[in-house]
């Protein structure tokens, strides 16, 4: 949440599923109309895997 969050409007985790050993995290922000699937491995680093805004 805190690698997406700007200065407009809070990240919202919609689900968080496990695939290949990494967690794959799909987010939205309304207020700013963006969102986007990240994947996280175990050792905490994050890719970013799409982003899109409206």
């Amino acid at each position: 949440m805190e690698h997406h969050t700007k200065h407009i409007g809070e990240v919202e985790i919609l689900s968080v599923t496990t695939e290949f050993n990494k967690y794959i995290i799909t987010w939205e922000n309304k207020d700013n109309c963006e969102s986007g699937t990240d994947s996280v491995n175990k050792k905490g680093e994050i890719k970013n895997l799409g982003t899109s805004i409206c």
